[in-house]
């Protein structure tokens, strides 16, 4: 069975989401992640206000993924690591997720594609053009849209499958 790994990062929806689509696509399997990552957690951003709001996105998304017949996994550590962690306890090949915005996650997204392929496997977010400044994606939520092209009339519940991916 083929295998890949979504990860949510700033985009917690089902509906729209182009990384999820090509998950779907693209696999057999589905699995939904979305780590804590404690380079964020140290910078300060994470008041108690704004990790009470992330919860409750988290649980809503998860509440929408279990009517589908899936579960969000949520793990807390370094990025990296975790994602790296969970592509090998599901045999994954690629992990999709959308290009972020901000120099952090232009970086984070680098060695994240650095550690999977050193392992043999691949990072799937929207490609195309940076700027040079921040070396983010140039228009991300365009060619997000334009790569994820005609997607299937295919239930999501179909495609998610978490029994081997472990809490």
């Amino acid at each position: 069975m083929n295998v890949s790994v979504v990860l949510f990062t700033a985009d917690l929806r089902l509906t729209d989401h182009p990384p999820l689509r090509a998950a779907l696509d693209a696999a057999d399997a589905v699995v939904p992640l979305f780590v804590r990552d404690r380079a964020v957690e140290a910078t300060g951003f994470v008041a108690p206000n704004r990790r009470a709001f992330l919860d409750g996105c988290l649980a809503d998304l998860d509440a929408r993924l279990r009517e589908r017949g899936g579960r969000l996994v949520v793990r807390s550590g370094d990025l990296v690591q975790e994602v790296c962690r969970v592509v090998t306890e599901t045999d994954a090949e690629e992990v999709h997720m959308a290009a972020g915005h901000s120099r952090f996650a232009a970086r984070r997204e680098e060695r994240l594609r650095s550690a999977l392929e050193a392992a043999g496997r691949h990072l799937r977010p929207p490609l195309g053009p940076r700027t040079r400044r921040t070396g983010t994606p140039v228009g991300a939520r365009a060619l997000e849209t334009a790569r994820c092209g005609p997607s299937r009339p295919r239930p999501i519940g179909q495609a998610l499958v978490l029994q081997r991916c472990l809490v």
